[in-house]
């Protein structure tokens, strides 16, 4: 046996065993393109096998060189059948290939039967009949798969190149094969011809096999690249998404590349379509059934019109399974175990991601309403308390009876009572919110202790409460001052309203380890130690509910929270009987800082506005309206006071009179207030009035909000008179 038969031989074991391997990937998905394609490669096969009959067993002659022609006939037919399965070439086209493999079958078959001599036309009529045919059925195919890989993913690409070069090795041994016939084969040529061809189509088969049944270890080569950014990108996926659906797209997306997938979807718990890829009419209905029935291997085959093999997963969610599918195209090679692995593991992430992003969302969500219920709160609040205090103000001027002025300040009292509780939610929750801004600077602490403590002093009187104060020296904080007398007078105040009557509130400071401790002591009932972390929950007054002590139960967790905000902290330490201590830490002033100076104390005269100014109350509720009116009366301001109780109509008055000041309410009957200020700003004639909201939505964003559109000044309900008539004095006089 020489080399040439040796490498025949070598070759047709390697076809056979192609051919085998095609044959049994085709029983497994029995789709129409695979079993096109077996027919091509048992052709093949069957073409090399009664080429080594005819030399081993020459009675057969006849019969060996019939069925290896008529086996050549029906591989190009298979390989044309196979490219039309994923690329379809046009009906007529099809026609003039079936009929022309026909005859060059029947010319086969004829020659097969008589036996003509090697070199009689007739043989060269088959060799070239079959040639063309060839170069019909598969030259189209080669620029075809080639120009078809180009912007793909890596194993669609690889197999697709792979195809187009088998196809071109075939193509090209075929016209090889034919030209050999006109060589004689004794000749040194010819020897040489004949073992290049074969050595030729021995090399052909492990690229066939490459592109026809691509082993799970090839497939991992192809897609090595896409893994590792896979890999890369993945905690980008985790991380940075914030949009479900984006995600979901941007996963989906991933994933079809990662195993070369032609159609994929991802859908949630309720089965809604979070993103889609090639998702054709009823072909979601498919998966979905296929996903209930698969027999839990994660691989389906689809039926038709699909024909096509499916990566079916579950995305287990918090509410239910989602599904992810990944269904394999023309060009996708197959998929196996190791695909579902790869995607399985996948799979984790993005639920994870998607489960991430579904609870931002829901958050997001209940912080907007929230924000939404706070402001809807605080306005049906204030308003109400607009009139109570504002009223209750003008009363306490007048001259009452003692028991009708006992009345009044008692309305008053409670009044400020709620507005507080409404403030303090407001506080808690821009702190939450982040909504706060602290402005640190060095502030001497005796500083901020005698504001507060004048401001509380008659708090204390009232109960016959002392309060001592130690020696304070020249201890400097670095803090907000207005944020640290907020927090002092949350203590002190607690201090007064839990300690016996006519006992003694001690208040110092001391300086440890670069902190200052601001100490508030009271000779109160007590609090056991394992209720100390309550102090700092909401609303949780530990059973003083059901006393006459006044309070919210928000006063120790504000506190906190300001403290913490400043880089500080509000410790207690108490015990039964004993009474408390609450202090606040916070961190030292650095030597040589610049001191906040001391903030002078609100003068008690409101000056007079400047008489005969014209202004425009935009506002729906007669009581506020009511309520600015004897504020400006009984201020003596000569002001004149228009009204309008909606918006337009605010909107048509500004337009046509020169007020020197429009007030504007943000909840009106026809439109919201900031659509009547963005009016205002953008209308020629109007856009240069100062405009000051008067409103009971007392929230940060709409407050800011407002100054971004373009008020002046934002002041909230309940009206403190004194700084109503202030901002009147300001804003008319600039």
């Amino acid at each position: 046996m020489d080399i040439a038969d040796l490498i025949t031989w070598l070759y047709t074991i390697l076809f056979v065993l192609l051919a085998v391997v095609v044959t049994v990937g085709w029983r497994r998905r029995r789709e129409r393109g695979h079993g096109v394609l077996s027919l091509a490669v048992i052709s093949l096969a069957s073409a090399l096998v009664f080429g080594q009959l005819d030399g081993l067993v020459p009675q057969g002659a006849a019969l060996w060189i019939g069925g290896a022609y008529a086996s050549i006939v029906l591989a190009a037919y298979g390989l044309f059948l196979f490219r039309d399965s994923f690329v379809p070439s046009r009906r007529r086209t099809k026609q003039l290939i079936g009929v022309a493999a026909a005859l060059v079958l029947a010319l086969a078959v004829f020659i097969a039967i008589s036996a003509p001599p090697d070199q009689s036309p007739l043989n060269l009529l088959l060799y070239l009949a079959i040639t063309a045919l060839w170069v019909a059925c598969v030259g189209d195919s080669i620029v075809r798969f080639w120009l078809a890989s180009r912007g793909r993913s890596a194993v669609q690409r690889f197999r697709l190149r792979a195809l187009s070069v088998g196809y071109s090795a075939m193509l090209l041994y075929l016209v090889i094969s034919t030209a050999t016939t006109f060589v004689s084969s004794e000749s040194g040529l010819g020897q040489v011809i004949s073992v290049g061809t074969s050595a030729m189509i021995a090399l052909i088969a492990p690229v066939l096999y490459a592109a026809f049944s691509p082993p799970q270890w090839l497939r991992r080569f192809w897609r090595r690249d896409e893994v590792e950014l896979y890999r890369r990108g993945l905690e980008d996926l985790l991380l940075l998404s914030t949009d479900r659906r984006a995600l979901a797209a941007r996963s989906l997306d991933s994933a079809q590349k990662l195993i070369g997938a032609e159609q994929a979807v991802i859908t949630d718990a309720a089965g809604e379509v979070l993103a889609e890829r090639g998702l054709t009419d009823g072909l979601l209905e498919q998966l979905r059934a296929a996903a209930q029935t698969h027999d839990g291997t994660g691989i389906a085959r689809l039926g038709e019109p699909a024909g096509r093999t499916a990566i079916l997963l579950p995305l287990p969610f918090a509410d239910g399974d989602g599904l992810l599918a990944l269904v394999s195209g023309p060009f996708s090679p197959f998929f196996g175990p190791d695909e579902v692995r790869l995607l399985g593991q996948y799979a984790v992430s993005i639920t994870a991601a998607l489960e991430r992003v579904r609870l931002i969302e829901a958050l997001a969500d209940a912080s907007r309403a929230k924000s939404d219920f706070l402001s809807r709160m605080s306005h049906e609040l204030r308003t109400p308390l607009n009139s109570i205090l504002g009223f209750t103000q003008l009363l306490e001027i007048d001259e009452l009876g003692e028991q009708q002025q006992d009345s009044v300040h008692r309305i008053h009292r409670a009044g400020e009572h709620l507005l507080a509780l409404i403030n303090e939610i407001l506080d808690l929750d821009r702190i939450e919110s982040g909504d706060i801004a602290v402005e640190l600077s060095p502030v001497l602490v005796a500083s901020a202790l005698k504001e507060a403590t004048e401001l509380v002093a008659p708090m204390a009187a009232k109960r016959g409460i002392v309060l001592e104060t130690g020696l304070l020296d020249s201890l400097t904080v670095l803090a907000d001052r207005q944020r640290l007398v907020q927090v002092l007078l949350n203590l002190l105040s607690n201090a007064i309203k839990y300690s016996p009557v006519k006992a003694k509130v001690e208040i110092s400071a001391l300086a440890r380890d670069r902190v200052i401790e601001i100490h508030v002591v009271d000779g109160g009932a007590g609090v056991a130690p394992e209720s100390f972390d309550r102090l700092f929950q909401p609303f949780d007054r530990l059973g003083a509910e059901g006393t006459e002590i006044e309070g919210t139960g928000i006063g120790l967790t504000l506190s906190r929270a300001l403290a913490r905000l400043m880089g500080g902290e509000v410790r207690v330490k108490s015990a039964i009987g004993v009474g408390s201590d609450f202090w606040i830490e916070l961190p030292a002033a650095q030597p040589g800082e610049h001191v906040e100076p001391t903030v002078s104390e609100p003068g008690a005269v409101v000056e007079v506005v400047p008489s005969r100014e014209v202004i425009l109350y935009i506002e729906d509720s007669p009581a506020n309206v009511e309520l600015v009116r004897r504020i400006l009366e009984r201020r003596d301001t000569g002001v004149r006071l228009d009204v309008a109780m909606l918006g337009q109509l605010g909107l048509d008055l500004a337009a046509q009179h020169p007020y020197d000041l429009i007030l504007l309410d943000l909840h009106l009957p026809d439109m919201p207030g900031l659509e009547v200020l963005r009016r205002l700003r953008s209308d020629d004639r109007t856009k240069g009035l100062p405009v000051v909201v008067v409103s009971a939505d007392a929230t940060q964003s709409r407050i800011d909000e407002a100054m971004a559109i373009g008020a002046h000044r934002y002041l909230t309900k309940p009206l403190n008179i004194q700084e109503f008539m202030d901002a009147i004095k300001e804003v008319l006089a600039a």
